[in-house]
């Protein structure tokens, strides 16, 4: 049986099961380059080195830009600026649909690229990049008519994009059975107290001081239970275990061992069939969560 991912804010929530969104889960993971998680984004780079002209075209998809002198209310149509660097502003503010000065940088009609933002220029280049990763962006074309032919796409599409081996029910279903493992690991050493009466998950919490004796806030979920549920979604998406099956008989502590590597306690029960395993990470994420003494911060 699976359940909805509900997300706990920091209210309380009383049917919450999860501490972590599914895009805090991607951006943690994306910072630590877990791409069988994330996948990997195609992206393709724009060069203008010399400032456009008049009736100068980029396509990128279905999506077509039109550089003008005289900027006329079209969508796609964006201001040549009086330098480079002004042109290329307008340009990264036109593909990204933000920052537009009444007009004056893009048409007031501009609509938002549904597939692609873009990065400021540097060195006079600028990265296209998919909003979404996975293969099927590799085929969003981006061609050109510039006059100077070294304002120039680097190819003729984006390119690079690689679909995620964790699909996204698998995503939803780690982050619950995480949140899950972290109440139950961790119930016994949580600093602070639960801050409602109707919460079904330990945080948020009241009374909870951090090691400088800064009070954690009591409507809000600390980023590092985010990013300990996070690495742990994605131990579990890739079979690691984390809880006992259910029907396991959980009896008298029959091993406890130590070990190298990113599992640092592993415990058996009795008539177990699942041994339930301490990461040595998650210890470090929420140290300052705990009274700590039973957990290792180095």
């Amino acid at each position: 049986m699976t359940h909805a991912l509900t997300v706990e804010s920091g209210a309380g929530v009383a049917d919450a099961n999860s501490y972590a969104h599914l895009d805090e889960a991607d951006a943690y993971h994306r910072t630590h380059g877990n791409t069988d998680w994330t996948g990997v984004i195609a992206e393709q780079t724009l060069t203008l080195v010399s400032n456009p002209l008049d009736g100068d075209t980029f396509t990128i998809g279905s999506k077509v830009y039109t550089m003008q002198t005289t900027l006329t209310d079209v969508d796609g149509n964006i201001a040549i600026g009086s330098t480079l660097l002004v042109t290329q502003i307008n340009i990264t503010h036109a593909v990204n649909f933000s920052n537009n000065l009444s007009g004056l940088e893009y048409a007031d009609s501009m609509t938002e690229h549904p597939d692609v933002s873009m990065t400021h220029f540097s060195a006079n280049a600028a990265v296209v990049q998919a909003k979404q990763p996975g293969t099927a962006p590799n085929g969003i074309d981006t061609t050109e008519t510039f006059t100077d032919n070294s304002n120039t796409f680097g190819s003729a599409n984006l390119q690079g994009g690689v679909q995620p081996s964790v699909d996204p029910l698998a995503k939803e279903q780690g982050l619950i059975c995480a949140t899950t493992y972290l109440d139950q690991m961790y119930s016994d050493c949580w600093r602070g107290y639960a801050a409602t009466t109707t919460q079904r998950l330990d945080w948020p919490r009241s009374n909870a001081y951090d090691n400088n004796d800064q009070l954690w806030d009591a409507d809000a979920i600390p980023e590092e239970l985010h990013d300990a549920c996070a690495y742990l979604a994605r131990q579990h998406a890739n079979g690691d275990t984390l809880l006992p099956d259910e029907d396991a008989d959980t009896g008298a502590l029959e091993m406890e061992k130590v070990k190298v590597g990113p599992i640092e306690v592993q415990s058996k029960w009795a008539g177990a069939q699942t041994e339930l395993k301490r990461y040595r990470t998650v210890d470090r994420l929420i140290y300052e969560l705990t009274d700590g003494h039973e957990l290792e911060r180095s």
